[in-house]
């Protein structure tokens, strides 16, 4: 990965972190994000900690606020010659239902229409920079998920915390093979994978106590986020993957997508409607 410029999105703990750190010990130069400057330092100095002489750059944005979104992407390309791997790392789940305020669920917005635009706005750079690699981090929840078009925000469908959530990592899929058609022959590739289920903290601020004693009981038997972050580092640096596009990984191998993660039918009209949702925020 020498010579090589990598933007990682939520680089500020846990997976994206490690798959920060992981990229600087392979020689790239690393773009660290975090929600705020502050965070974003801490991880850059924490990358320096592990990788003496890394190449460490920060950039802030909120993922939840879609001109905050445009806003960083511009930063990207007017501070950054050249972009060869964008890594959409950052991910949010939610106990409760909450709208950003664009009006949007919240997993909604930071899993799905954050890198949606992200990758829209820097997608010129990458191809300029080729060859170059799109990663979305997802998750196995995909599986279980669908697409409430009628009910995008889910003010009718939130049964439980777990709806949203899965809905967005759909859309992430079934994003990313949308993104692989549009950008074939550009010499940029786009991948999803699933992590693993990592021992992360993202229940410890959640109101209900049965909930953070659940994760706490459970946390030992997780991976670990350096764990987590193998398979996001395969996604990026495999020379075996040069030409690979559209593909899904678990355990640093291709697993086959189920049927409703692969229709592309449902994969175009969730892009039509993708940029309308993105185009009403930013009008």
């Amino acid at each position: 990965m020498n010579g090589r410029n990598c933007l990682v999105t939520g680089a500020t703990r846990g997976i994206g972190l490690h798959t920060a750190i992981g990229l600087a010990e392979r020689g790239a130069s690393v773009i660290v994000h975090g929600r705020t400057e502050a965070s974003a330092g801490a991880a850059a100095t924490a990358v320096r900690q592990h990788v003496a002489g890394a190449t460490v750059h920060t950039i802030a944005g909120d993922l939840t606020a879609m001109a905050d979104v445009d806003r960083l992407a511009n930063e990207v390309v007017q501070r950054f010659d050249v972009l060869h791997v964008l890594v959409n790392n950052a991910g949010l789940v939610c106990t409760e239902r909450a709208l950003t305020t664009d009006g949007f669920e919240r997993q909604l917005a930071v899993n799905h229409l954050a890198p949606f635009l992200l990758t829209k706005r820097l997608a010129p750079l990458l191809t300029a920079s080729a060859p170059a690699r799109v990663v979305n981090v997802a998750s196995h929840a995909h599986n279980f998920g669908r697409i409430h078009f009628d009910d995008l925000h889910l003010e009718h469908s939130w049964s439980n915390p777990m709806v949203g959530y899965r809905q967005s990592k759909l859309a992430m899929v079934l994003s990313t093979q949308r993104w692989a058609q549009e950008l074939k022959n550009t010499g940029v590739t786009v991948n999803t994978l699933h992590p693993g289920v990592v021992g992360t903290d993202f229940a410890n601020s959640a109101s209900s106590r049965v909930v953070r004693m659940g994760w706490k009981l459970m946390k030992p038997f997780l991976k670990s986020a350096q764990s987590g972050a193998k398979t996001t580092l395969y996604a990026c640096c495999s020379t075996k993957l040069t030409d690979v596009t559209g593909q899904y990984f678990d355990k640093q191998r291709p697993r086959e997508l189920p049927e409703r993660s692969r229709d592309m039918t449902t994969a175009d009209r969730l892009w039509d409607v993708t940029e309308a949702l993105i185009s009403q925020a930013l009008a």
